[in-house]
């Protein structure tokens, strides 16, 4: 099994109006993105993917849509004023459904949505499967999300014996 881990920072505010205290109100943090990519094999050219493609499509997305970005839930009250003010804007709940408020779960999920995404696009490979996303706000408190389709990857077919002799 081969392994390849792709790292990215970015910076972000989101809000969990939900929560009393600190947590709760609108603050801010430098979000580590890291990705896990496994395969029972290398490709043709002895790698595991095109690391440049993958991590080009993947820093492309985070600095677009999530980077010095406000990360809100649809229905924070928040999210029309900063809407009404031109800010850069990403809603849990409404520009992505996956998750409705932005938790470090959620900001995994969404990740390891797009992540999956752009495996398929810039690879062809059946045994090359995103294992797990894991986010730490601030360095702190990672959460990950794993792919319980990665404990199907099938096994790396055995080398024959004549192969072996040469």
């Amino acid at each position: 099994m081969f392994t390849t881990v792709f790292t990215h920072c970015f910076n972000a505010s989101h809000q969990l109006p939900y929560l009393r205290g600190e947590r709760g109100g609108l603050h801010g943090h430098t979000w580590q993105a890291a990705f896990t990519v496994v395969a029972g094999s290398l490709d043709e050219h002895g790698r595991l993917l095109d690391e440049a493609a993958f991590a080009a499509r993947m820093t492309t997305f985070i600095d677009a849509r999530l980077a010095n970005a406000t990360l809100l839930g649809h229905r924070d009250p928040f999210a029309p004023i900063m809407d009404g003010h031109g800010k850069k804007l990403f809603l849990f709940g409404g520009d992505y459904d996956g998750a409705a408020w932005p938790t470090a779960g959620a900001v995994a999920l969404l990740l390891a949505h797009h992540a999956h995404g752009w495996l398929t696009e810039t690879a062809d490979r059946a045994d090359l499967h995103l294992a797990s996303v894991t986010i730490a706000p601030s360095g702190a408190n990672p959460t990950t999300w794993h792919n319980p389709a990665h404990a199907l990857v099938p096994a790396p077919r055995p080398i024959p014996a004549s192969a072996l002799a040469a």
